[in-house]
């Protein structure tokens, strides 16, 4: 062989192999680049989610605390009355089986 030929084919096989190199590299990256935005795109329906939960969860406190205000507002009407009138646990009973609709039971208070 030629050494020119030798030269030639050197510089072919060099030129080949970087240029396999670098389309390998370059799908390699594209590959990265790829699951980056899939895992980007995780993220933020993860974020999201998140969020709505959050959300329910402080509508279902703002609720809750609704109810429990409407409650303690009920016991301050009925407490009073019943101590200071002398009424029955039954007639309390009764009226707050009334006002929720539900089976109430009720233990005696305490004396004081």
């Amino acid at each position: 062989m030629d050494p020119e030929e030798v030269v030639v084919q050197h510089k072919w096989f060099v030129n080949f192999l970087a240029t396999l190199g670098a389309t390998l590299t370059g799908a390699l990256l594209l590959w990265i680049a790829s699951n980056q935005v899939s895992i980007v795109t995780s993220q933020a329906v993860l974020a999201r989610d998140f969020q709505a939960q959050a959300e329910a969860f402080n509508a279902y406190n703002t609720i809750d605390q609704a109810g429990d205000l409407e409650v303690k507002e009920w016991f301050k009407q009925i407490w009073p009355r019943l101590r200071v009138h002398g009424e029955t646990v039954a007639i309390l009973q009764r009226y707050l089986e009334d006002l929720c609709t539900c089976d109430v039971e009720l233990k005696k208070p305490e004396r004081f």
